[in-house]
């Protein structure tokens, strides 16, 4: 069996999160956001690394792979500064932060499984050295994936 890196990658890229509809990821990542863009959701294997990688030998001439993939799922909500305040983008990434923890539950394979996600709330600059800063969501999955 190969590596299921690519289907883990769809099945991230597919999933529903409430309130962003719009996800790039490989051949359609842009350089830059516009604020036509937003709200959006950006997939990327920069950055992207295989965690640990175990084998074992079963006997005979078979194993087993195991491979850890970290993946990072950025989420630019809205451009930083066009509201009131913490209290008016307070909600907006609260209910983003739990629509994202609904939607990682339905991630799973026979092949793979999430094993750890961490989502981090912030004021991003975004591409870096750009100037332009987002209210974003920066979520962290570590696959565990199984190879025979």
């Amino acid at each position: 069996m190969s590596s299921q890196l690519d289907s883990i990658l769809d099945a991230v890229e597919a999933m529903s999160v409430s309130g962003v509809t719009t996800v790039y990821r490989g051949s359609s990542l842009k350089d830059s956001a516009e604020i036509a863009d937003i709200p959006m959701r950006i997939i990327s294997a920069i950055g992207m690394s295989s965690a640990r990688v175990q084998t074992k030998t079963l006997g005979g001439t078979g194993h087993v792979m195991m491979a850890e993939w970290t993946i990072t799922d950025l989420a630019l909500l809205r451009s930083a500064g066009m509201g009131l305040g913490l209290s008016d983008v307070a909600p907006n990434v609260e209910s983003y932060l739990a629509a994202y923890h609904n939607a990682v539950r339905t991630l799973s394979a026979p092949s793979w499984a999430v094993v750890d996600l961490r989502c981090r709330a912030q004021v991003l600059e975004f591409p870096a050295a750009s100037g332009r800063n987002y209210d974003a969501v920066v979520a962290t999955l570590v696959f565990r994936e199984i190879n025979q």
